[in-house]
């Protein structure tokens, strides 16, 4: 049995979060593989970076160092800690060579190759916590685990084929060994090698896209939240934890506005029937919401109702349109493009 875990930036976003993801890490049974997020807070801050106008690199840097060595400190302990400052100063330092190339600034790719450090230094920081707990677990990034993506910068989607091929090479053996490989989520890598990122909240994706390519018994997605719910506890303070529901009915409600779930996260594991739970890092005894396959009994009411603010409907109409085929198509390639989510 295999279970890829995935773990949010809440998740991993402190020494408490961290020791706590890390024992249900520990106690979870069979073979397991986990993606992980950057710790809460990281990915703004090298967004922030690159936005920033005289943004000091060095300044961004320290910071990150601070954030991970302040969490590695309370959690590890001499050897452990030595050892994690090797190999995280490894990552720190690529960081520094990444930032310091000015031929890489002109690179396309560069904003995700920025963009996803995140994940790279907080994958090291979650090895080094499983193995002080005798866990035997490494860090891998994207590119080592062979995540293939395809796409334009910021917008990459995984090739599932290609990814399955690297991961039953690289991943499912360290799997049948015993060790829990901790896997960059968030991007992926074109046939260049560069990084290529999956969008905002896209480690869902990235986990379920390993599941799919591993052919894993179970999903789970870590969060911060109990699972899906009836309506938004913030808006409808009632509102109730639905326990079990189909695949169609995450991905709707995720596409309309549920933030518990990447929008894209349901198909990789639609494809192969993978059920997906949703479960509460900080409440490890809820059980959460169950989603499969099954479809929906008859007579049943709906599950849930989800609101989605700041949308914007362009309607283009023509009397040409309907002779003119291809014109529709320039259309939404132009609208794609332009990074215009529709």
């Amino acid at each position: 049995m295999i279970t890829v875990m995935k773990f949010g930036g809440t998740s991993v976003g402190s020494a408490e979060a961290l020791t706590r993801s890390a024992k249900i890490i520990a106690d979870g049974e069979g073979g397991k593989a986990v993606v992980i997020s950057a710790m809460s807070g990281v990915t703004n801050q090298l967004l922030w970076f690159l936005d920033t106008e005289g943004a000091c690199a060095n300044d961004v840097i320290a910071g990150l160092m601070k954030k991970h060595t302040d969490a590695a400190k309370e959690v590890l302990n001499g050897k452990q800690l030595k050892n994690f400052m090797t190999d995280f100063e490894k990552r720190i330092e690529s960081l520094r060579h990444l930032i310091d190339d000015k031929n890489a600034r002109n690179d396309p790719f560069f904003r995700d190759n920025i963009s996803s450090q995140g994940e790279r230094l907080s994958s090291v920081l979650m090895a080094h916590v499983l193995m002080s707990m005798n866990v035997e677990s490494v860090a891998m990034t994207a590119e080592e685990a062979g995540i293939s993506a395809v796409g334009a910068p910021g917008l990459g989607s995984a090739n599932l084929s290609k990814t399955s091929d690297g991961l039953m090479m690289s991943v499912k053996p360290l799997i049948m060994r015993g060790v829990v490989p901790v896997i960059t989520g968030f991007y992926g890598c074109n046939e260049e090698g560069k990084p290529l990122t999956f969008g905002r909240g896209g480690s869902d994706y990235s986990a379920a896209v390993v599941a799919n390519g591993l052919d894993a018994d179970c999903l789970e997605i870590w969060t911060d939240v109990d699972g899906f719910m009836s309506a938004d506890p913030r808006v409808v303070p009632e509102a109730i934890k639905i326990d079990e529901m189909n695949f169609g009915e995450a991905a709707e409600l995720a596409y309309l506005g549920a933030k518990v779930l990447h929008p894209r996260t349901i198909e990789p594991v639609r494809m192969k029937h993978i059920p997906v739970k949703v479960r509460n890092s900080f409440k490890p005894q809820s059980q959460g919401t169950l989603i499969h396959h099954l479809k929906k009994k008859k007579n049943e009411l709906l599950r849930s109702v989800a609101m989605k603010a700041d949308l914007s409907i362009i309607t283009v109409s023509s009397s040409e349109i309907a002779y003119r085929p291809r014109m529709v198509a320039r259309i939404i390639e132009k609208i794609s493009d332009a990074g215009v989510i529709l």
